[in-house]
């Protein structure tokens, strides 16, 4: 159990560097919402890690309301047609608890200003199983034949520390090398998209202003093998660490994929941050922190949280809006804050040695666990 100078220290790791950055904005406009997506977003395919709870699931609905084509990854049959009752319905009470609650007295706005109807896909995968995400990545880029944007949106939040079936944290699996995985196989079918009239194509990763408390450099505590070795991404690093050390991942792995992939292509990628937004990862500070002291430490984070539709504003922005695609104010591989708002990311979210590391370390644990044939081909 923590102590009441550790629930402290844990809850300052949390807070200070994800809610500053809006307090300023706190029930306030965040620059961009629902109402200012594109009106028509028909004939668009979309992919989805995270569509349905919290933000991903505002985002998904807003994407709905504008026609859209909706392919979502979903843990399990039961919430995944709840969500989708609230997609297509736009009826909150359909909606998973988690997601009921998050807006408290609040509105819900997600579907403001779409008057289209989309489609949704939904396909049940484990994300901390990396064979079941090969699978099912074979099974989408086998029934599309265009995909306009990627939203890893997914994650594990702060917790404790698990490793999966393979020996690897769950963390770094489910927020980091699972789209990993996915992206290698979709990113032939995005770079085809990116050939056709009119394409708008779009890689978002969802990162955290929580990267920050990760590294910093070479530590026994937050990670010293600066992602050089697989060993690395076996080790407990502590609930906030893991957290951190993932969405540093995100970053980098933005990086990654802008300098490797995307250079030669009209592919804009992106990593946000959402704010404190609330979901059902306060509920995850029980296991990590113990059953009383999570509680405490959620009570903590949850007044000062968004709902899920403004949690979903920086994403919505980074897929949707036209001046995001303004490389001379936004260059690609750019981290965002709020909507318009470049975050600054820490040095080393710049990292050059670390960009590379997590890209090529991350390659080595997903071909080590899934085989060279179930790597996708980029």
């Amino acid at each position: 159990m923590l102590t009441t100078a550790r629930l402290f220290s844990a809850a300052t790791r949390i807070n200070k560097s994800m809610v500053s950055p809006m307090i300023s904005k706190f029930m306030g406009d965040y620059g961009y919402s629902a109402k200012d997506v594109p009106a028509d977003l028909s004939g668009k395919q979309i992919f989805i890690t995270g569509g349905t709870n919290g933000i991903g699931l505002s985002y998904a609905r807003t994407l709905y309301t504008r026609g859209a084509s909706l392919h979502i990854i979903s843990q399990t049959a039961e919430v995944g047609n709840a969500a989708e009752a609230y997609i297509t319905t736009g009826d909150i009470h359909t909606a998973p608890k988690d997601y009921q609650e998050g807006f408290g007295s609040g509105t819900d706005t997600s579907g403001e200003g779409g008057s289209k109807t989309g489609s949704v896909q939904l396909y049940n995968c484990e994300l901390a199983d990396l064979n079941d995400v090969a699978k099912t990545a074979k099974e989408i880029k086998d029934k599309v034949d265009r995909l306009d944007i990627f939203a890893a949106i997914a994650g594990v939040g702060v917790n404790s520390f698990t490793r999966t079936k393979d020996g690897y944290d769950s963390h770094l699996t489910i927020n980091c090398l699972s789209h990993h995985l996915f992206l290698s196989h979709f990113f032939p079918i995005m770079k085809e998209t990116a050939s056709q009239p009119g394409a708008d194509i779009r890689i978002v990763n969802m990162a955290s202003e929580s990267h920050r408390h990760d590294i910093g450099g070479p530590s026994e505590y937050l990670g010293g093998d600066r992602f050089r070795t697989k060993e690395e991404f076996k080790r407990d690093v502590g609930p906030a660490g893991l957290y951190g050390r993932s969405k540093i991942g995100n970053i980098l792995f933005t990086r990654a994929v802008t300098q490797r992939h995307a250079a030669s292509t009209p592919i804009h990628v992106f990593a946000t941050h959402p704010g404190v937004v609330a979901t059902g990862q306060q509920d995850q500070f029980k296991p990590a922190y113990g059953e009383v002291a999570g509680a405490i430490l959620g009570a903590v984070v949850r007044p000062l949280a968004r709902r899920p539709d403004q949690g979903a504003s920086s994403i919505l922005w980074a897929s949707c809006a036209e001046d995001a695609k303004d490389e001379a104010s936004y260059p690609n591989g750019s981290y965002f804050s709020d909507p318009k708002t470049l975050g600054g990311e820490s040095n080393e979210g710049k990292d050059q040695e670390l960009i590379d590391n997590f890209y090529k370390t991350s390659e080595e644990v997903i071909k080590e666990i899934v085989g060279e044939k179930n790597m996708g081909s980029w």
